[in-house]
């Protein structure tokens, strides 16, 4: 018989051997390490001293093999064979060094085992099933064969346990690939996007306080989605809650298991809050006090203005969500122009020169705001008397600049309808969304 069917042959029977001999873990071949001459078989396992010994005599004893005393092949001894199928061939026991995972390896470690078990679910996940079922559903710069040896038994053991536990979770679907960020360009894309998106809206916050997924379970219909179509943190929530729904994207937070393993869901409901829009005004002592215009809901409200200097308006947010976020103006206009409604405004820079060159156009614009927004106190005006009143502010050019872009926001806002309103108002609140409200759907295994 040829050596290398020989060799084949003798690690098969290693293989069949592995659960019969109690061994948690070993792993049969020449490429731990060179090979010295071209008839040795090296197997690498867990331990050392009297469990390589033992592991040895039960190879000896289970395949008639003989002992060779210690040497420079092992200080262990070694077994060979005179005869027989294995005939020529020396094999010997050695140490598999364990190091310590690092967090990558972990995860990518427990999304193996989970892979495996959803691809192949009678399982024993030995070093052939792993590398068979879950090697090629996993996007990790990690394989089975970077870790399997340098596992411990704890991590080993968590990851059949978290394996074992989550096929039987009926959020999950069958058909995905596990990605950890070690080499997932979704992780990446779907992280560049939210972290944009949560410093846009103001907070200081890590991925991990949004979402503290260490790996995602995705659909293969889903691996290439374009994240930069979502423009506020909310909706890139809502979008990732839609499929968490229909088990077609699972992120998951994973620790070391117990043997009692646990399972929480979080932030399945903190973004499907309805915000029922209840009414505005643009100023409450009058449109011509004002710099502002505000929008009321049930539990919140969000005033418009600019804040400080000229420049344009901008929304802050109050109530139990998102108490004093900033939205920027942008984010409202675009907000409504996509539900529907259309609206256009100048920049600050272009009202104010627009009243350097014809004052009265601008007056002009402002005054027929008023009769829309606040009819009332436009009854109360002549042009002369509006006039006047803005050209004696102190803060004349902030003023202008403010009423000119909050008249434009307003009046495209109340020409929405009601749901079109609730839906711009969720999109602000989101924008401008604490760090409780902006964290999404997640599920923890632990």
């Amino acid at each position: 018989m040829a050596l290398e069917a020989q060799k084949q042959r003798l690690t098969g029977k290693l293989t069949e051997l592995q659960r019969d001999l109690g061994f948690a873990k070993f792993v049969a071949g020449p490429s731990r390490e060179p090979v010295i001459s071209g008839n040795r078989v090296f197997v690498y396992t867990e331990g050392s001293g009297g469990a390589i010994r033992g592991l040895l005599d039960q190879i000896i004893e289970q395949t008639d093999a003989l002992y060779k005393r210690p040497s420079g092949v092992s200080s262990k001894g070694t077994a060979v064979w005179m005869e027989g199928d294995y005939a020529g061939l020396e094999l010997a026991v050695k140490p598999y060094r364990d190091k310590t995972l690092n967090t990558d390896e972990q995860e990518t470690l427990q999304g193996l085992f989970i892979a495996t078990k959803f691809n192949n679910p009678s399982t024993d996940y030995s070093i052939e099933d792993l590398r068979r079922f879950g090697d090629p559903k996993v996007a990790s710069k990690y394989k089975t064969d970077d870790l399997y040896m340098k596992a411990s038994k704890m991590w080993m053991e968590s990851s059949m346990r978290t394996a074992n536990f989550a096929f039987g979770l009926s959020q999950i679907g069958k058909d995905f690939i596990v990605h950890q960020r070690s080499n997932s360009r979704f992780v990446t894309n779907i992280s560049k996007q939210a972290s944009m998106l949560i410093k846009e809206a103001g907070f200081r916050m890590g991925l991990d306080k949004w979402n503290p997924a260490d790996i995602w379970l995705v659909h293969p219909s889903l691996q290439n989605t374009d994240f930069t179509k979502y423009k506020g943190i909310v909706e890139l929530n809502k979008w990732i809650l839609g499929e968490y729904n229909k088990g077609r994207l699972i992120p998951v937070s994973l620790k070391m298991t117990g043997k009692n393993v646990k399972l929480d869901i979080k932030n399945a409901n903190t973004i499907d809050k309805m915000f029922k829009y209840e009414g505005f005004d643009v100023g409450k002592t009058g449109y011509v006090q004002a710099l502002n215009g505000t929008i009321y809901w049930e539990g919140g409200s969000m005033i418009i203005r600019n804040f400080g200097r000229p420049e344009s308006v901008s929304g802050e947010i109050n109530g139990q969500f998102a108490q004093g976020g900033k939205v920027k103006m942008s984010i409202i206009v675009d907000a409504i122009n996509r539900v529907g409604g259309r609206v256009r405004t100048k920049t600050h820079q272009e009202i104010i020169g627009l009243y350097d060159r014809t004052p009265m156009v601008v007056f002009k614009k402002l005054f027929e705001d008023m009769k829309v927004l606040d009819p009332s106190t436009a009854t109360k005006y002549n042009m002369d008397q509006f006039q006047s009143d803005i050209e004696t502010k102190t803060n004349k050019y902030n003023y202008l600049i403010s009423k000119y872009q909050v008249g434009d926001i307003m009046k495209a806002f109340l020409r929405l309808s009601t749901e079109q309103k609730n839906k711009v108002i969720l999109a602000a609140v989101g924008y401008a969304g604490s760090e409780t409200e902006i964290s999404s759907v997640h599920i923890k295994i632990y």
